[in-house]
C-alpha cells in the first residue's frame, strides 16, 4: 500500500512540473501576441442601435435622413511652420489631422469640420467666494511633452485612442503600439482625456508628470450607447454621405492652387470647414492628414540673448497680421531655413496685437560676456567693504543681413539696507524690475557691438556677498 502512495505521489508530481511549464509557455506566447502590432485597419468592434419614432398626420411615404452622434471621431489643428530667412515672412501650412473610431469605415465622404467642441461645457463659469487663507496655490505654469502608453483589459495595447488636453484644442491619437506623445501647455495643471470606443473616457491629471501609462478596466467594455457627440453623419436623398467633426478648426481666407476647395462657414459660436474633396477613412486606422491652408504672413525678425546663461541668441518672429485666419492652438513642425528643428506648441490665444513665434537658436549669432580682470580686488573704508563688476558682451553678427536683437543681463539687488548697489556703466541699457538691465540695438552684417555692464556693492566688512 505504501508503495502505491509513493508511485502516485511522484506520478502527480511529475504531472504537475509539466502543467506548470506549459503554463510558462503559453504566458510567453500570450506576451509575444500582446506586443505584436494589430493589422491596419482594424478596430475594436462595436455594436450600437438607434430607436426612432416617427409621427405622421396620415398614411404617406417618405424618405428619412438620419442624423446621428457617435463618439471616437474628431480632428485636432497641426501646423508645419516654415522661416526661410529673416527678411521674409513665415509661411503657415494648416493641416487637419483627422481620426475614427466608429467601428465603421468612411468610403469617399465629405469631411465638415468644426471647431465646436460638445465635450466641453457651455455653462456660464459662477464665482466662488474668495477667502483668505483658503486659496488654492496655484503651481508655476511649465511647458512640456508628456508620453506614454494606453493599454487594455487585457494588457493589450490600445492603437487610435484619443487624447485631448482638458479645456483647449490640442490632441492627438495613440499609435499602432499604443504610445502616444502630445505637448501639454501647462504640466501642472493640465488634465488629459482619454477616449476609445467601447470604454468609459478616462481624466488623468498630468501633475508634472513625463511619462503616464493610461488602463482601461473590463467594467467598461459593455457600454456602446451614443454620448457626447464628436462625429455627425448625414444622409440625404440623392447625395453621398457628409461626415461632420466636431472639434477645433483654424480657418483663414488665403487660396493656393494646389490647397483643396474649402469653404468657410461662419456662425454665431462656431466656424466650420467644408472641405470639397472626399475623402476615405478607415475605422481605427492612422489618423488622415488634410491640407487646409497655406498662409504668407509678414513677420518681424528679432534676436534675444541671456550672455550670462548662453552664447547663442534665439530668434524670435513677431507676427502682426494674423488674427483674420482664426487660427487656433495645436502642436506645430518648426523648419528653420530648411532644417527640420523640432516640434513646438503654436498658442494663438494671445490678446494683444503680436504673436511671438520662437524659432530656437541660431549659431549664426553669438554673444560673448567676459569679466574684466581690472578692479576685482575689493577696497575699504573704514567698516565698510566695496567690490566692483566689470562686464564686456559682444555681440557677433555672422548673417549677411543686419540684425535686431535685445541682449539681457542684470544687476544684483540689495538684500537689506546697510548694502548698497551703484551702476557704473551700462552703455545705455535700460535697468527693469528684479535688475534686468536690457538693450536694444540693431548690429550690421558681419560686424559687432560691444556693451559695458559695470557696477560696485558697498557693504559690511564680514558680509559675504555673491556678486556674479
Amino acid at each position: 500500500g505504501l508503495q502505491f502512495y509513493e508511485k502516485t505521489f511522484r506520478t502527480l508530481k511529475h504531472d504537475r512540473i509539466g502543467l506548470e511549464n506549459r503554463k510558462e509557455e503559453l504566458e510567453r506566447a500570450l506576451a509575444i501576441l500582446n506586443t505584436q502590432e494589430p493589422p491596419t485597419g482594424q478596430a475594436k468592434p462595436t455594436d450600437s442601435w438607434v430607436r426612432m419614432k416617427v409621427m405622421a398626420p396620415q398614411a404617406t411615404q417618405a424618405q428619412i435622413a438620419l442624423k446621428y452622434f457617435v463618439p471616437q471621431a474628431g480632428w485636432h489643428p497641426r501646423y508645419d511652420i516654415r522661416m526661410e530667412g529673416v527678411d521674409r515672412p513665415i509661411q503657415l501650412e494648416q493641416k487637419a489631422s483627422v481620426f475614427q473610431n466608429t467601428g465603421e469605415d468612411w468610403d469617399e465622404v465629405q469631411l465638415i469640420l468644426t471647431n465646436y467642441d460638445p465635450n466641453r461645457s457651455g455653462q456660464l463659469p459662477q464665482l466662488n467666494p474668495l477667502i483668505i487663507g483658503q486659496a488654492p496655490s496655484r503651481a508655476q505654469a511649465m511647458n512640456g511633452m508628456v508620453e506614454g502608453a494606453v493599454i487594455g483589459p487585457e494588457q493589450e495595447r490600445l492603437a487610435g485612442v484619443k487624447i485631448m488636453v482638458v479645456g483647449s484644442a490640442i490632441g492627438t491619437t495613440s499609435d499602432a503600439q499604443g504610445n502616444f506623445r502630445i505637448q501639454v501647455p501647462n504640466l501642472n495643471q493640465a488634465t488629459l482625456r482619454f477616449a476609445y470606443a467601447g470604454f468609459v473616457s478616462q481624466e488623468v491629471a498630468v501633475q508634472g508628470r513625463t511619462n503616464i501609462v493610461v488602463r482601461f478596466g473590463k467594467e467598461s467594455e459593455e457600454i456602446h450607447q451614443l454620448e457626447a457627440v464628436s462625429v455627425a453623419r448625414v444622409g440625404s436623398p440623392g447625395s453621398g454621405p457628409v461626415i461632420r467633426i466636431r472639434g477645433h478648426s483654424s480657418v483663414g481666407a488665403v487660396e493656393k492652387a494646389q490647397m483643396p476647395m474649402v469653404t468657410t462657414e461662419i456662425a454665431s459660436t462656431s466656424v466650420r470647414l467644408v472641405i470639397a474633396e472626399p475623402y476615405s477613412l478607415v475605422s481605427g486606422g492612422e489618423p488622415l492628414s488634410v491640407d487646409i491652408q497655406d498662409y504668407s504672413i509678414k513677420a518681424d525678425y528679432r534676436y534675444f540673448a541671456v550672455p550670462k546663461a548662453d552664447t547663442e541668441a534665439f530668434l524670435v518672429a513677431q507676427l502682426t497680421d494674423w488674427k483674420q485666419y482664426h487660427l487656433m492652438e495645436g502642436e506645430a513642425n518648426l523648419f528653420v531655413e530648411g532644417t527640420y528643428q523640432g516640434q513646438t506648441l503654436f498658442d494663438p490665444r494671445v490678446t494683444s496685437d503680436t504673436l511671438e513665434l520662437s524659432l530656437g537658436r541660431d549659431p549664426s549669432v553669438q554673444v560673448l560676456r567676459e569679466l574684466s580682470e581690472e578692479n576685482l580686488r575689493p577696497s575699504f573704508l573704514g567698516s565698510r567693504r566695496e567690490e566692483s563688476r566689470s562686464y564686456e558682451i559682444t555681440i557677433i553678427n555672422q548673417k549677411g543681413v543686419p540684425i535686431q536683437i535685445t541682449v539681457q543681463d542684470q544687476i544684483p539687488l540689495s538684500p537689506r539696507e546697510d548694502v548698497d548697489v551703484t551702476t557704473v556703466d551700462l552703455s545705455g541699457g535700460e535697468v527693469g524690475t528684479f535688475g534686468l538691465v536690457a538693450w536694444d540695438l540693431e548690429v550690421p552684417a558681419h560686424q559687432s557691438n560691444k556693451l559695458t555692464l559695470a557696477y560696485k556693492v558697498r557693504m559690511p566688512q564680514g558680509f559675504n556677498v555673491v556678486l556674479d
